[in-house]
């Protein structure tokens, strides 16, 4: 029998819904999300530098922790400031969580074949394909980030469909 998971129609939609946002807007999905990454390293860097400034105690680990809280603010300034260079991280970051879900697939489809679920052929399939287009990701990220973010979209909203296939066929 298949084990539960975290997996459920709702989630399907999102990933779908998200790689439409990706594939009709890849420069503003890329900007607002390295920016968002940016806003919340100032914020969490302010929120362990302020209790450090006010702080009486200077000792080794005081003084550490006053400067990494200082670099985490300024690194989410330059993410601010420099959205394009932050951006070049993400197709490699996307590619890997792309190859992890087709794994998590391929598991769910091992257990449905040997729960005998006929579905699991085509479940195989998915999964492949899947752990093919992360591995691609991966290996050649393409030197335009839009055009990857659009592939990436493409793949969220296939990912989103065929999950939402599997959800249906859940055993």
């Amino acid at each position: 029998m298949v084990k539960e998971n975290l997996s459920n129609p709702g989630a399907a939609v999102f990933l779908a819904v998200l790689g439409a946002v990706l594939i009709l807007m890849p420069g503003a999905a890329v900007s607002t999300l390295v920016r968002c990454f940016g806003l919340v390293l100032i914020l969490i860097g302010t929120l362990k530098l302020v209790p450090q400034l006010r702080s009486k105690m200077r000792d080794a680990a005081g003084n550490a922790a006053l400067v990494s809280s200082a670099v985490m603010v300024a690194a989410g300034f330059l993410v601010m400031l420099c959205p394009e260079k932050a951006a070049s991280v993400f197709p490699m970051f996307a590619g890997i969580v792309i190859l992890l879900v087709g794994i998590a697939h391929l598991m769910r489809a091992m257990e449905a074949k040997q729960a005998g679920d006929p579905a699991s052929r085509m479940m195989l399939v998915f999964s492949v394909i899947t752990i093919g287009c992360g591995a691609l990701i991966c290996l050649n990220p393409f030197s335009a980030v839009t055009t990857l973010v659009r592939i990436v979209g493409v793949i969220l909203v296939y990912n989103g469909i065929t999950g939402f296939w599997m959800e249906a066929k859940k055993i």
